[in-house]
């Protein structure tokens, strides 16, 4: 969670954001989204944020590659027109994705990832999202309250499955 941090405030200290800023004034934070493999560290993973503009249903994304500032503006999002994406606020999360991921882990032995996926995401409550693309062709899917730790809900399903 530190690295997210700290990532985010280098972020606004940018000057790429804050020229951005200056035209974009109603964003606001949305997501932080990182895709690790199997031998993840937290502490060396690229995080990539997401900021929300209202008023043109919109996404622009920041993110980091060899300590370079990387903007993908104005980009389209799919979700219900009558889905609001909620601003997130990372001063609520009290819980780190790295123990979130031992958590389900310890739950799940068998289910043994080859990606992981992870969104920090306020769907009501502040949230991380978690999924799990296994070796065994699973998609396991956890949602845990970022403030306590609590898990909210969990799915298991095979890759077949899912459905477009």
């Amino acid at each position: 969670m530190e690295r997210l941090k700290k990532f985010l405030s280098n972020i606004k200290k940018s000057h790429e954001f804050k020229e951005w800023h200056k035209e974009n004034k109603d964003s606001y934070l949305s997501d932080c989204f990182a895709l690790l493999n199997d031998r993840y560290d937290l502490n060396k993973i690229d995080w990539q944020v997401d900021y929300y503009n209202p008023h043109n249903d919109e996404m622009t994304s920041f993110s980091e590659k060899d300590n370079k500032l990387s903007i993908k503006k104005d980009q389209k999002i799919l979700k219900d027109k009558r889905d609001i994406v909620k601003e997130l606020d990372v001063s609520k999360v009290k819980t780190n994705a790295d123990d979130v991921i031992k958590k389900i882990k310890e739950k799940y032995p068998d289910q043994i990832p080859n990606k992981i996926i992870v969104i920090l995401q306020n769907i009501d409550i502040t949230v991380w999202n978690i999924t799990f693309v296994t070796r065994s062709f699973n998609v396991l899917n956890v949602k845990i309250d970022a403030e306590n730790g609590d898990v909210i809900d969990e799915s298991l399903k095979p890759v077949f499955e899912i459905k477009k």
